[in-house]
């Protein structure tokens, strides 16, 4: 699993880049996708206040 670890983050801002198995490649756009949606779902709730998780969260 330690082949696969993402490298560590760097302060100046660049890209972070991680290694995955050429299995989950396929799996990669739409991953990354969903999580754009969730940060900017986060950004709408955190302007409007509203730090409750929506209904089916993980953050539950």
């Amino acid at each position: 699993m330690r082949d696969y670890a993402p490298t560590e983050p760097r302060e100046n801002g660049d890209n972070i880049i991680v290694h995955i198995d050429p299995a989950f490649e396929p799996l990669v756009p739409r991953f990354l996708a969903n999580r754009k949606k969730e940060v900017a779902a986060m950004y709408e709730a955190l302007a409007q206040q509203n730090l409750r998780p929506p209904l089916g969260s993980l953050m539950a």
